[in-house]
């Protein structure tokens, strides 16, 4: 079996069976109809075996909730690894964890580089950690200024539909502008 970084930090996990039930992602990776088949069954046997869990946390004590999930994830896990494994072909393993990394990145940008996984792979030391929070942090800033610019030019664009008596009656009932910030909790 082909064994990435990712794969060797833990494997496909339970979450891919969801991803290999989206068509574009199969087609992708040129599943066949029969692992189609076999990964369909994978899915069904991972939502009894879920809905199973959720009956038997049921009325569970909250102090062995936390315990038990563990365990229940990481036997899940494993289980649904081991499965995956025999259906897809290396080559498909090796596309799926390319298409999860790239959607990771696309989500969470630097933090992706911060997963334990990914950091050991790409040998990213503690400080380059450090200097990627903040460079996501000024980067992040500088979109958001971006996005704040383009949403004024665009709402502009709309607005010059209106005549200038009506630009001017809304500036009014607009009043001066507020600056909203994100809320402290």
């Amino acid at each position: 079996y082909f064994a990435s970084p990712m794969m060797m930090s833990g494997g496909i996990t339970s979450n891919s069976v969801g991803w290999l039930s989206d068509d574009n992602i199969l087609d992708e990776l040129d599943i066949v109809e029969e692992q189609r088949e076999q990964l369909k069954v994978i899915r069904e046997q991972e939502m009894k075996k879920r809905k199973e869990f959720f009956n038997t946390i049921r009325g569970m004590e909250p102090s062995k909730m936390g315990e038990f999930v563990r365990e229940f994830g990481t036997m899940l896990k494993a289980d649904v690894d081991k499965q995956v494994n025999e259906v897809l072909l290396p080559h498909q393993v090796k596309r799926l964890e390319q298409i999860r990394l790239q959607t990771s990145m696309r989500g969470s940008g630097s933090r992706a580089l911060e997963s334990e996984a990914l950091a050991k792979a790409l040998g990213i030391t503690d400080g380059q950690k450090q200097q990627l929070r903040e460079k996501e942090k000024e980067v992040r800033e500088e979109l958001q200024k971006k996005l704040e610019q383009l949403r004024k030019e665009a709402q502009n664009e709309v607005l010059s539909v209106l005549t200038d008596a009506q630009r001017k009656k809304l500036t009014e009932m607009l009043g001066d502008d507020y600056e909203f910030k994100p809320r402290q909790f």
